[in-house]
Formats: structure tokens, sequence, C-alpha cells
């Protein structure tokens, strides 16, 4: 899950070894505690997630031909080449996710204004998982983890669908930033995904409570 913060060690190879090593120990030091546990369910949710409004592939391509032609005619070094520069490889960007969503999902889904995507969720004993698709904000988990009726609740992101992208929260397109800016989902995914993993939850929660009282 993503929380905009990264790590205070990186860029080198170096780092990237003793984080690993850190990372392992505590992995092994957590392996001697682990206990098998039973009652093993999955559930599953399809979602459809609000997108930005896109223009036309046509109007889109159109649009990267023009800012490529104004920063030629620019030219390096110019007062005009950075923001022209920030513009064009946002506009191909966008042209990018069209292609994509085009050729995954179908012409209809950017008519519709919503892409499709799904939710997992895993009860094994008294700890549950959540898989959402996507690089959502770290507040997205931290809620579902708050509201969760399991005792445990881990929630993973990136799971079985990254076309998803960045999905932040409402307040962080209220405040702008990189994610928000190239986010292809619109405002409101973020609780879409919510309401979806804590349905997921409250049916896998009802059948855990049927098994502890028979």
């Amino acid at each position: 899950i993503r929380d905009s913060i990264n790590p205070k060690e990186r860029g080198n190879f170096e780092a990237a070894e003793r984080l690993g090593r850190a990372l392992a120990g505590e992995a092994l030091k957590v392996a001697q505690e682990v206990r098998p546990a039973e009652g093993l369910k999955v559930a599953r949710r399809e979602v459809c997630l609000p997108l930005k409004k896109f223009p036309p592939i046509e109007e889109a391509e159109e649009r990267v031909r023009e800012l490529e032609r104004l920063a030629e005619e620019a030219g390096e070094g110019s007062e005009q080449i950075t923001g022209l520069w920030g513009e064009l490889v946002h506009a191909r960007h966008t042209l990018m996710v069209l292609h994509e969503l085009r050729a995954t999902q179908g012409l209809e889904v950017l008519e519709r204004g919503e892409m499709e995507s799904e939710v997992w969720a895993a009860r094994l004993g008294d700890a549950a998982l959540v898989f959402l698709p996507g690089e959502v904000f770290v507040e997205v988990g931290l809620e579902v983890r708050e509201r969760s009726p399991f005792p445990k609740t881990l929630v993973l992101a990136y799971c079985n669908d990254y076309s998803v992208s960045y999905v932040p929260t409402a307040r962080a397109y209220e405040e702008g930033g990189y994610e928000p800016r190239w986010a292809r989902v619109a405002p409101g995914a973020d609780r879409v995904l919510v309401e979806a993993a804590l349905g997921l939850l409250e049916e896998l929660s009802a059948r855990w409570l049927s098994l502890i009282h028979i």
C-alpha cells in the first residue's frame, strides 16, 4: 500500500542489501512463532471503478502531435520548453492509458467512464487478508483494517490488476500532487474498494462466527 514516503536508504545495492537482510531477519524471527490455522475461506467481488474523463483517442493523438511540434519549435534552452515537455509527457501518458484501456477492457469502458476490476479476501482462522487492485493510498488499507470484523486483518495492494494504477483518497485529489495527477481513476474509486473489501470481510466473518458457535 502506497504511503508516499520513500525509504531513507535507497539508490545503491549496499542499501538494498542492508534492508533485505533486516527484512529477512525479521521474517525468520516471526516464522518461529507461526502456528497452523484452520478454516481457509476465500471470497471475491467484481467492482466498477470510476474513471477520469478522458478525451477521445483521436483528440489525444492530435494533442501529442501538437505539443511535439511546439516543443520542437521552441528549442532547447527556451523559457517555454520546460512547461511544454511537462505537458507533452502527460499527454503521451494519457494516450498510453487510452490505448491500454481500449485493448484490455474495450471501447465501451471509455464510453461508460468506468473500468472493471476485482477485490479478493481470504479468512484463515481468526485472521483475514484483503487483496486490492492497483496502488492504493495507505488510508484505504487503514480504514479497512479499522472497520474489519476480524481481530487481525492484513490489506495488500498491487493484487491481480495493476492496470488500475494509483488510487488516491478524495483528500489527495483536493490537495493535488503526483499520484492524483497521474491516476486514471476518478475520486470515489477508493470508496468503491473500501466498501467491497468490507462486504467481503462481513461475508467471511459470518461463516467464521457460524463455525465458532457450532
